[in-house]
């Protein structure tokens, strides 16, 4: 008889938590704003500079 292993579930990633919490602060959005436009021109694969 083998021996039960103990299955261990992988802890919850506190990321998408922090980012959310500071994206929505006075000091970050404006930056988050940015990056959210830098990611669509990078997604649409475009390469015209602003």
């Amino acid at each position: 008889e083998e021996p039960e292993e103990a299955v261990q579930e992988d802890p919850e990633d506190p990321k998408p938590a922090i980012e959310e919490a500071c994206g929505n602060t006075t000091a970050c959005a404006p930056l988050k704003h940015h990056l959210e436009e830098c990611n669509s021109r990078v997604e649409a694969g475009g390469t015209e500079e602003n």
